[in-house]
């Protein structure tokens, strides 16, 4: 499919740019949340484990907004095991902000491309294994935004970009509900044995 399509690298629509360099001994309990490596896990970010810093400390990196994540957000591990992995930041009502070494996919184009499209093409496995292929560094693996951008990637015209995007979207939707919905019948049949058993 991707061979009917124009190819380009992903830079001439995105940049990806990693997240602040926050301090450890910042990092606690108290403050806002910050979307560290380990948070992004495919195909999702997880906002249930993040560290946090104080708002005071946040409050004074300067252009701080550059860092705070919406929902939506294509973000990438950039070091590590992970290497190449690729979550979409979910929907909250708290502040988040995103650590280094956490790339974030920034559109430069929105003319020439949707924001979820590029998020399903960078979360195939294709696009993972290159992220981990081209990642160097002796000690554990580095990748830079500029060798994600360099990625060549299949761009279609931008309203078959939000048709594909809409589809998969849905597909999506449907795997979490379905998903909840087995949590709540776990939970009732986990409730049921314990009436009879317990």
């Amino acid at each position: 499919m991707a061979g009917e399509f124009d190819v380009q690298p992903l830079g001439t629509v995105a940049q990806v740019r990693s997240g602040y360099a926050f301090k450890s001994e910042d990092m606690g309990a108290v403050g806002l949340p910050v979307i560290k490596i380990k948070n992004v896990v495919p195909p999702t970010v997880d906002i249930t484990d993040c560290e946090r810093v104080p708002e005071e400390v946040i409050s004074s990196i300067p252009r701080v907004e550059r860092f705070e994540l919406k929902e939506g957000d294509t973000l990438i591990a950039m070091t590590g095991a992970t290497v190449g992995k690729v979550g979409k930041f979910p929907r909250t009502n708290e502040r988040h902000f995103l650590n280094q070494r956490v790339g974030k996919v920034y559109l430069t184009e929105p003319d020439a491309a949707d924001d979820r499209y590029i998020y399903y093409i960078l979360s195939q496995d294709t696009y993972v294994r290159q992220m981990f292929g081209i990642a160097d560094g002796s000690a554990q693996a580095n990748i830079s935004g500029s060798q994600i951008e360099s990625l060549e990637v299949p761009l279609p015209p931008l309203a078959e970009q939000r048709a594909i995007a809409s589809v998969l979207g849905a597909l999506d939707d449907k795997i979490e509900l379905n998903r909840r919905m087995n949590a709540t019948l776990e939970s009732m049949a986990r409730a049921l044995f314990q009436s009879w058993f317990i």
